[in-house]
């Protein structure tokens, strides 16, 4: 299941969003989209635009694009990802360290992200 980490431009951490929710009833996409969202897609040659809303499977991804169109940084992760964001989400961090460490985590290879969660959970208990 992808779920999809909000983050302001300033880094300020917002919240997340996951793909198997109903994320129309989540107040961050309450409050910052509006339920129905306008956009363009190619049918044969011809660009047409389509509303999408809750209940559509491409709801998700329409709010993650919107989100994005509107300068929020949006990173989406999916399995062991997932899982080190989580712990990231929820540690007490700086917002620069918070997003410097997401946008770290789309290069690590997957083969390391054992490790990696392991290590996270050592050091955030250490600092708590």
């Amino acid at each position: 299941m992808e779920s999809a980490y909000i983050f302001k431009k300033d880094g300020e951490y917002l919240g997340k969003i996951s793909k198997d929710e109903d994320i129309s009833k989540n107040d961050l996409v309450k409050t910052l989209i509006e339920e129905r969202i306008s956009i363009l897609r190619h049918e044969d040659d011809l660009l047409v635009e389509e509303e999408i809303g809750p209940g559509n499977e491409n709801y998700f991804w329409a709010v993650v694009e919107e989100l994005r169109k509107r300068n929020f940084e949006v990173y989406i992760f999916e399995g062991k990802r997932r899982e080190v964001a989580e712990l990231l989400a929820n540690a007490h961090l700086e917002n620069a360290e918070r997003v410097e460490f997401f946008a770290s985590l789309l290069s690590v290879p997957a083969s390391e992200l054992e490790a990696l969660k392991k290590g996270i959970k050592e050091d955030l208990a250490i600092l708590n």
